[in-house]
């Protein structure tokens, strides 16, 4: 079928037609490129930001500033990395993050809340690294510097049930001291026996 241009239809009319039929087409194009690249800066930002985020680490507030009774739910609540009877209960992937860090030499620090139910006893450790050393400051008043934090993984047999697991990092002064050596320097009469150590986390499992 063959379709006329009507009545005073002529070649110019149909060249503009043409012409605005294209341009709407090159906008449509050039929009679609905008949008584009708007998404991708936007999705970049947000990965970026979801980055950090995953990298970062509370601040915590000093000791002196805590509740009175400031306890476990507390320690929770404030991302500490929390132990109830040696049992890891919070705070794994942020002290996976102080650790990955410490790796790098970047510095970092976090804050591990212990509490021993038979005793009712409750107590929390602020362990930093910067640089060259760690340091760990407890609610007790304890301090002390250190070089090294070791990793340790224990067996341990109990009775007839299944073996578990100790996971430990200690605090020393010798890179390559061993678990061994390092209980060895617990039942020494000599200072430390040799072997400057503080356990900062304890996890059976």
């Amino acid at each position: 079928m063959i379709a006329f241009a009507p009545a005073g239809y002529g070649a110019n009319d149909s060249c503009v037609c043409l012409a605005a039929i294209l341009s709407e087409g090159e906008s449509v194009i050039a929009y679609r490129k905008i949008f584009l690249v708007i998404s991708t800066l936007i999705l970049t930002v947000c990965l970026c930001a979801c980055s950090k985020m995953a990298d970062s680490l509370p601040n915590y507030i000093s000791f002196d500033q805590l509740a009175e009774r400031y306890g476990v739910e507390d320690a929770v609540a404030d991302d500490c990395v929390v132990f109830i009877d040696s049992k890891l209960i919070s705070g794994e992937d942020i002290w996976k993050t102080f650790v990955t860090k410490a790796e790098k030499k970047q510095s970092c620090s976090v804050r591990i809340a212990n509490y021993i139910s038979t005793d009712s006893y409750f107590s929390l450790t602020d362990l930093s690294y910067e640089g060259s050393c760690f340091r760990v400051n407890t609610s007790e008043g304890t301090y002390g510097e250190y070089k090294y934090l070791n990793h340790y993984e224990i067996h341990i047999k109990d009775g007839d049930s299944d073996d578990s697991v100790r996971d430990l990092y200690i605090l020393v002064d010798k890179e390559d001291a061993t678990y061994d050596a390092i209980q060895k320097s617990w039942a020494s009469s000599v200072p430390n026996g040799g072997i400057a150590s503080y356990i900062v986390y304890s996890n059976i499992y």
